[in-house]
């Protein structure tokens, strides 16, 4: 099992450097591309719902196991819905739903963890 974590700031800057952390730690292993396109979507949210938060940070999760690979940002606020294609966002999400083999939100007292799997 390989685990990696790190605090960011909740800034839009950030959506990159996620990516970036997510490429150079799965490599081009299978489901690389899909990771890095999914943490681009996650970071975005917690970006957003932190600034109608009053700011503050996220945290990039990424876990190798048994064959899965998982990432998550977990951040403040309450981003708890997924308004699908027709809102006025959610659109991230439906890339989401499309690469992962699994994913969801976990809820907690300080804010959400979005998450996602990726079978390998």
């Amino acid at each position: 099992m390989s685990e990696y974590a790190v605090t960011l700031p909740a800034l839009p800057s950030m959506v990159g450097v996620a990516r970036h952390a997510v490429a150079a730690i799965v490599g081009d292993d299978v489901g690389a591309e899909a990771a890095v396109r999914i943490v681009s979507e996650l970071a975005t949210n917690a970006i957003r719902h932190a600034t109608d938060a009053s700011g503050g940070s996220f945290v990039l999760s990424i876990v190798e196991l048994e064959g899965v690979l998982r990432v998550a940002v977990d951040g403040p606020g309450t981003a708890t819905s997924w308004d699908g294609q027709d809102g006025d966002f959610g659109r991230g999400l439906v890339i989401v739903d499309a690469l992962a083999d699994k994913w969801g939100t976990d809820v907690h007292e300080d804010g959400f963890i979005w998450w996602a799997e990726i079978w390998r």
